[in-house]
């Protein structure tokens, strides 16, 4: 529930700067896939790299500054092994998680080419199957994101678009374990970036 009441909370107060912003310059909506590094090394060894997606609205105000903000999903498969190093048993788990982020963000305008640098609030949900025992454990959490994103004109209004990601959340304290674990990284992704006006 908390969760949720943050992300109601993201969107309007996103939808609430959209709305006053008279001042927009310009409203683009952006789809890109790519890959998710884990940051934390258990994690990463566990899982490896995973498949990401992103579907973005970016509205762009007078002068340098805008906003961003969507959806993403992350999909990931890996295997887990005891701690006891004698147990050779190994259990295959899957990973899921979707975000929700608000990003503030500063434009360099170089004519055919937009770098955009930016930090913000990420809202994620995620869920760590087991494949062949009785465990599943799931939940969300809100962290820091920062962004870094490069366009590249193509057509009048389709673009290039080629943006890294890093999200740091901890989550597991609830966990039967109560270990908690950074579950965010770096998000790779490349796509198309679609003016609006």
């Amino acid at each position: 529930m908390r969760a949720g009441r943050a992300a109601v909370g993201l969107a309007t107060l996103f939808l609430g700067l959209g709305g006053a912003a008279a001042a927009q310059e310009e409203l683009s909506v952006s789809l890109g896939a790519g890959g998710f590094l884990p940051a934390e090394d258990l994690a990463h060894r566990i899982y490896g790299a995973g498949f990401a997606w992103s579907a973005d609205v970016w509205l762009k105000l007078k002068g340098p500054f805008g906003l961003a903000s969507g959806f993403g999903g992350l999909s990931d498969d890996g295997t887990a092994v005891p701690y006891d190093e004698a147990d050779e048993a190994e259990y295959p788990v899957s990973f899921r998680r979707q975000t929700i982020p608000v990003v503030l963000f500063y434009e360099i305008d170089l004519k055919s080419v937009d770098i955009r640098a930016g930090a913000g609030l990420a809202i994620h949900s995620f869920r760590e199957t087991w494949q062949t025992v009785e465990f599943d454990y799931k939940g969300s959490a809100t962290g820091p994101r920062f962004l870094v994103a490069v366009r590249v004109g193509l057509l009048d209004r389709l673009s290039l678009l080629g943006s890294v990601t890093y999200d740091s959340f901890r989550a597991g304290a609830d966990s039967p374990n109560a270990v908690t674990h950074n579950l965010g990284g770096f998000q790779i992704c490349g796509g198309l970036s679609f003016r609006i006006f």
